[in-house]
C-alpha cells in the first residue's frame, strides 16, 4: 500500500496548531462569472504552507466553501453549504444540496464527509468565522460584502 502524504495525526497537529489570519476577505471574481472567490495566507509557527479559500455563488448566495489547504496540494478540512456529496470509502453517506464539512482521513484523503453541528451558518461572516474557529485560526479581518449581480437578462 502506498504510503499517504499527509496522516490524520499531522492533520490533527496543524488544526491544533495557533493559526492566525490578518488580512481581509476581499472577494475576486472567478473564471465562472457568478462565483467569486478569496486566497488567505495563514500565519503559524509550523513552518507549513497554509492557505485559507473562500468561494461563493452570487446567483444563489446559499452556495459556498471555505477550505484549509496544506502545501496548496491538501484538502485538509472544509466546509461546504449547499453542494452535493457521496462518500464511497466509508459509509453510504449523502447530501444533495446540503451543508457538510470535509475532513482529511489517510483512508479517503479530501473525500471524507460529515455533517456539521455546530456551524453558525446565519450569513456567510458568522460561517465562514465559525469554520476559522472551528480549524484553530484567530481570524482578525473582515469578511467583505458579496458584490451585488445583474443577471444579463438576454434583450
Amino acid at each position: 500500500m502506498a504510503r499517504v502524504a499527509v496522516t490524520e495525526q499531522e492533520v490533527h497537529r496543524i488544526l491544533q496548531a495557533r493559526k492566525i489570519v490578518t488580512a481581509d476577505v476581499e472577494w475576486q471574481p472567478k473564471a465562472h462569472q457568478h462565483w467569486v472567490g478569496c486566497e488567505l495566507t495563514v500565519e503559524s509557527q509550523l513552518r507549513l504552507t497554509l492557505h485559507v479559500y473562500a468561494n461563493a455563488n452570487l446567483m444563489d448566495r446559499s452556495k459556498y466553501s471555505f477550505a484549509l489547504i496544506l502545501s496548496c496540494n491538501y484538502r485538509i478540512a472544509s466546509f461546504e453549504s449547499g453542494s452535493s456529496h457521496a462518500n464511497r470509502h466509508t459509509d453510504d453517506e449523502k447530501w444533495l444540496g446540503e451543508d457538510h464539512k470535509h475532513r482529511w482521513t489517510e483512508l479517503c484523503r479530501d473525500s471524507f464527509a460529515y455533517t456539521p453541528t455546530d456551524m453558525e451558518t446565519q450569513s456567510l461572516d458568522s460561517a465562514f468565522r465559525s469554520f476559522c474557529n472551528e480549524i484553530g485560526v484567530d481570524f482578525r479581518g473582515q469578511v467583505e460584502q458579496l458584490p451585488a449581480v445583474q443577471p444579463n437578462l438576454g434583450f
